[in-house]
């Protein structure tokens, strides 16, 4: 379950960036999602920071997106939708990394 919420944070970190920019709003939001993680390290936590802080983010890969369970990667790709809709605007850049996560899950 430490893996999928791993993978579930930095997906939401992509997401966040996906428009190029990252809102105070969502910069807050994260933070505390990444600051509350019990299970995690402080070193585990500043991957989660740096990556935030990144200009530009790496490419994801399958093993990006590798899930305990396929049910697992569906929910996550649920959730991560229902966020991006959360502003009331669906980017373009939102949908399409939602639309590729869903061919890398599959």
């Amino acid at each position: 379950l430490k893996e999928d919420r791993k993978v579930e944070i930095k997906l939401m970190i992509y997401l966040a960036k996906a428009d190029g920019k990252i809102e105070d709003e969502e910069k807050q939001f994260l933070s505390e999602q990444i600051s509350s993680l019990k299970d995690f390290t402080n070193s585990e936590k500043n991957e989660f920071f740096s990556l935030l802080n990144l200009e530009v983010l790496p490419e994801l890969t399958t093993e990006d997106v590798t899930f305990n369970d396929i049910e697992k990667g569906k929910e996550i790709v649920s959730k991560l939708e229902k966020l991006a809709l959360s502003d009331g605007n669906f980017e373009s850049s939102e949908k399409e990394l939602i639309d590729k996560l869903k061919t890398l899950i599959s």
